[in-house]
């Protein structure tokens, strides 16, 4: 049993069944015995990216938060905690989204589901 902070493309590419989607990541979203989080911060870009077309889904959001539901993925806030790790955070990583995923990994002691390589600069276990 593992404690897991899904990226933004981890939950996407499972949903649209991407062949890009590890099998260890696929494993880990599999095995019920996980405890599995999907942040905030995800949802919002998701919702940027669809509201500038730069993402297509055939999910609505309403739908999005069902799925979440159904597979028992707990959606993980944006806290004090997490915002005070945010700001210790050296600027390996640009992406603000990617870097509240790993100040929230960090904070809350998570391991990270990502291809990005780029997040392996920072003190964050991560699998894919």
């Amino acid at each position: 049993m593992g404690r897991f902070l899904l990226d933004t493309h981890a939950l996407l590419w499972a949903i649209q069944e991407d062949p890009k989607l590890s099998e260890q990541a696929r494993a880990i979203l599999l095995d019920g015995s996980n405890q599995l989080y999907f942040s905030t911060a995800s949802l919002w870009e998701i919702t940027m990216k669809l509201n500038i077309g730069k993402l297509k889904l055939d999910e609505s959001i309403d739908s999005l938060y069902g799925l979440l539901e159904q597979f028992g993925i707990a959606i993980l806030p944006i806290s004090q905690q997490a915002l005070e790790a945010y700001l210790k955070l050296p600027l390996h990583h640009r992406d603000p989204f990617d870097r509240m995923l790993i100040a929230q990994a960090i904070a809350y002691e998570l391991t990270l589901v990502s291809a990005d390589a780029a997040m392996a600069a920072y003190p964050v276990q991560q699998v894919w």
